[in-house]
């Protein structure tokens, strides 16, 4: 491992430089100038500096060693007139071109947040999530992970997807299409957790078409990622939260379909999916997946794409 410092500079320390490379944030909200940052990533503890004092935040640059790939914890001590006066854990999963990441040191109090650099965003693996650590349900210091977690250094962290992942298939129509933070992936990539919306879970993949009562009775009785009941059409208000652009536009939005195509991969353009709002006798609204809209009623007869919801797990 390399470190290259930024210091005080906002600018991507990983700008400029090919292969892997962390983009590294160091802020805190209880210290403003450190001495020194221990970081200890890819096997091994260096420093960021010889000593003198810095200001918060710090970035650098984590250059990793050749060959270095996958899920990847970085733990990080700041350092004040010798003593280790805060810390802060996060992790990355290492794939081509840069990565970014924020550390927030705290009291011993793990505060991670993500930021997404220019070029390379965070990665995450696309179907199962083999990391070495306890995912979902597992325990982890003493807690239990929930669904779309996974246990990193001592403590349960939401395991997200961007475009930039590798194993995106298909991959994003548009690169920048996802709702960075709102939608974890369970550890068998089939299950969206909405940690924005009380954890309300979501199959992944969709039916690609079929009558109302099919698709009712189809989600009712699914068995997903180990949840084996409660699985329901949703109604508009729920399929609205997955959408990038809720409460319809006239025309489609730069995003086509207008949802985190990297949580939910696949979705043809101008989708309509069923939702159990009735319109007519015999009719209910879908949801159009390009301009956001539901003024779309189908006949219960009508073939139409659809994704089974769930109530958030005790």
């Amino acid at each position: 491992m390399r470190v290259v410092a930024g210091c005080g500079s906002p600018a991507d320390p990983c700008a400029g430089r090919s292969g892997a490379c962390v983009s590294l944030t160091v802020t805190s909200p209880i210290l403003t100038t450190v001495d020194t940052l221990h970081l200890t990533a890819f096997g091994a503890t260096k420093d960021s500096s010889a000593g003198k004092p810095s200001p918060l935040p710090i970035h650098l640059a984590l250059i990793p060693p050749a060959g270095a790939s996958g899920l990847q914890a970085i733990h990080v001590d700041a350092i004040l007139s010798g003593a280790i006066v805060g810390s802060g854990d996060g992790s990355v999963i290492l794939g081509a071109g840069r990565v970014a990441l924020t550390v927030v040191v705290d009291s011993g109090d793990y505060d991670a947040g993500v930021s997404d650099s220019e070029a390379g965003d965070l990665a995450k693996p696309d179907a199962s999530i083999a990391d070495g650590g306890s995912s979902d349900g597992g325990a982890c210091g003493g807690m239990t992970c929930k669904l779309g977690q996974t246990c990193m250094t001592g403590v349960c962290v939401e395991v997200t997807l961007t475009c930039s992942s590798p194993g995106i298939t298909p991959a994003c129509a548009q690169s920048t299409c996802y709702s960075s933070g709102q939608f974890s992936i369970s550890s068998a990539g089939d299950l969206v957790v909405d940690v924005t919306n009380g954890r309300r879970l979501w199959q992944r993949g969709f039916q690609g078409g079929a009558d109302f009562d099919t698709a009712r009775n189809f989600c009712t009785s699914l068995t997903l990622d180990g949840v084996t009941s409660g699985w329901r059409l949703p109604s508009y208000a729920e399929l609205a939260t997955i959408l990038l652009h809720p409460g319809g536009l006239m025309g489609c939005p730069t995003c086509d379909p207008a949802i985190d195509q990297a949580a939910f991969p696949g979705v043809p353009s101008g989708s309509t999916f069923w939702t159990t709002d009735p319109y007519m006798p015999g009719t209910y609204q879908t949801v159009d997946f390009c301009d956001g809209r539901k003024n779309y009623p189908a006949d219960v007869t009508s073939s139409e794409p659809f994704r089974c919801v769930h109530d958030p797990l005790p």
